[in-house]
């Protein structure tokens, strides 16, 4: 006899991703018996669907899947692979006075990444193994 298919709920979405994943547990914390922020079931999630050691079906991706939403107004799409990395930086006063004079209507977000590209594209010309990490 068969399992039945889980119900569609995000309460069965969270047993699953705890019962299969350590890391997906550990970002639920209380969350899986208890309501837990979106963001939290989206790192979750995210980290579960990536983790090398949990085997679950196709039905059961798509139903932990089915809960992933947008988070504070990113903008980006959940999703089920690489995690973008976010950061979280602090930029002296001068600096940030310097970037906020320089950058007009752009997000700061936006100036960030177009100096991480041109840092890297700089380093990626130098030929592998020949930059720093600076």
């Amino acid at each position: 006899m068969t399992n039945p298919a889980p119900a569609a709920t995000i309460t069965a979405a969270k047993r699953l991703i705890a019962a299969e994943s350590p890391e997906g547990l550990r970002l639920l914390g209380a969350g899986v018996s208890r309501p837990c922020s979106q963001d939290r079931y989206n790192r979750a999630a995210e980290a579960a669907l990536s983790d090398a050691t949990a085997h679950f079906t196709a039905d059961e991706r798509r139903l932990i899947a089915s809960f992933m939403a947008e988070t504070r107004g990113q903008g980006r799409p959940p999703t089920l692979g690489a995690e973008p990395l976010r950061l979280s930086l602090y930029l002296p006063g001068a600096l940030r006075a310097r970037i906020d004079a320089a950058r007009g209507d752009r997000p700061v977000a936006e100036i960030i990444r177009e100096a991480v590209e041109g840092w890297l594209a700089a380093h990626e010309t130098r030929g592998a193994g020949e930059g720093s990490a600076s």
